[in-house]
């Protein structure tokens, strides 16, 4: 049985993991396997290929709990780690192809370093229940991690900080799963209930609508009250006068 698929950015390979514990890669124009099938842990089945940005590497996750890092051209593994103790569910390169992004078993978002393998800053607790999806933003400033909670969580990749509360996204203890829009304005959710949300995910059009409803500015006070730490500035002066 096939569990996922994964095409290369320049559309030519196209990477296939099976619950025999083994990812092919296969030529599309010709149809035909790339070589011989890659196995990062022979008796686990393999959950997640994802391409490198520049299609040169191919990251594996697992069941095994293991992320691997594979030359494509050599078909050789770069590094290996322990990204869970249970399951890796997702994988994914951040746009600039530095991190790579898992979830898994313990609902705990890392991010781990593209060249060394190396884990990047602490764990995160992304999710109640399981970790199955994690997406960059087009930009690579936002990351959302799905899963077995019926949320959606943002978070801030430069300040490992959460963003906002959880985006609910189908009944409680149901799978989502969510990516960005090509612009990365915008953040399309499913679940297996069937609900599928679309949620504007564009800070500055959260500030408009913000502005539009205070229709002034926060006061000093309130800015110390919602603000704490960060400096006094006019936010809606713009925002206020465009709508007027």
């Amino acid at each position: 049985m096939i569990s996922d698929v994964a095409f290369s950015p320049d559309g030519r390979r196209l990477a296939v993991a099976g619950n025999d514990d083994s990812v092919t890669v296969w030529d599309v124009a010709t149809r035909t396997r790339v070589g011989e099938p890659l196995r990062p842990r022979p008796g686990f089945p393999a959950s997640s290929p994802a391409f490198s940005p520049d299609g040169k590497t191919l990251a594996i996750a697992d069941e095994a709990g293991l992320l691997t890092l594979w030359d494509v051209a050599s078909r050789s593994m770069i590094w290996k780690v322990r990204a869970d103790r249970g399951f890796v569910a997702m994988a994914a390169f951040s746009p600039d192809g530095r991190t790579i992004a898992t979830g898994g078993l313990e609902g705990n978002l890392r991010l781990w370093d593209a060249s060394t393998g190396a884990a990047l800053g602490a764990n995160q607790v992304a999710q109640r229940g399981f970790l199955l999806g994690v997406s960059y933003s087009p930009d690579g400033r936002l990351l959302a991690a799905s899963g077995t909670d019926g949320t959606v969580t943002l978070w801030d990749v430069r300040s490992r900080k959460q963003v906002g509360t959880p985006l609910p996204v189908g009944s409680p203890n149901v799978s989502a799963l969510a990516r960005f829009s090509p612009a990365g304005g915008m953040l399309a959710s499913t679940s297996l209930d069937g609900t599928v949300v679309l949620w504007d995910v564009d800070p500055a059009h959260w500030r408009a609508r913000a502005c539009a409803v205070a229709g002034r500015d926060l006061t000093r006070q309130e800015w110390a009250e919602f603000l704490p730490g960060r400096p006094y500035r006019a936010v809606c002066s713009g925002s206020v006068a465009a709508g007027r």
